[in-house]
């Protein structure tokens, strides 16, 4: 996925199937680490002493770790006590797969993150359904 943000930093067109948001998540924690579009990520080959590999897979782990606090919010909206949003969101955060998806730099820890963010907007949407065309009601409605 690194080479796709080197594209953006170097201004380059090119052609892919899947929506940008993530791609230009991934080109934006590039450029802010000081990355300057040169090295292309091929598979095998070792990172450059210029490339701050460290602060990319940073970004994209604390993008994965987002999710953990929306799933509570989102079990709490469900009706769900504290004790069970706790436990659910521990469950999210003990997720090894998750866990171990985050750490890399790719697509999936801002693909899960944007699907928690929206399955946690559409629970503050429900939870404000008696309230409609309220401010909150449109709030939420604007969020998901």
């Amino acid at each position: 996925m690194g080479r796709f943000g080197a594209q953006y930093i170097n201004g380059t067109f090119y052609h892919d199937l899947h929506p940008v948001a993530g791609k230009l998540l991934i080109g934006l924690s590039e450029y802010v680490s000081g990355h300057n579009g040169s090295f292309t990520y091929t598979s095998g080959a070792e990172y450059p002493p210029h490339i701050n590999y460290v602060f990319q897979r940073a970004s994209m782990a604390v993008i994965g770790s987002l999710i953990v606090p929306f799933a509570y919010r989102t079990c709490r909206f469900l009706g769900f006590g504290r004790a069970a949003a706790t436990m659910g969101a521990s469950f999210v955060l003990l997720d090894n797969a998750l866990c171990v998806l985050s750490r890399f730099i790719l697509l999936d820890p801002i693909l899960f993150c944007f699907i928690a963010m929206a399955l946690m907007g559409y629970a503050g949407f429900a939870r404000h359904r008696h309230q409609a065309f309220s401010a909150v009601w449109w709030r939420w409605l604007a969020f998901t």
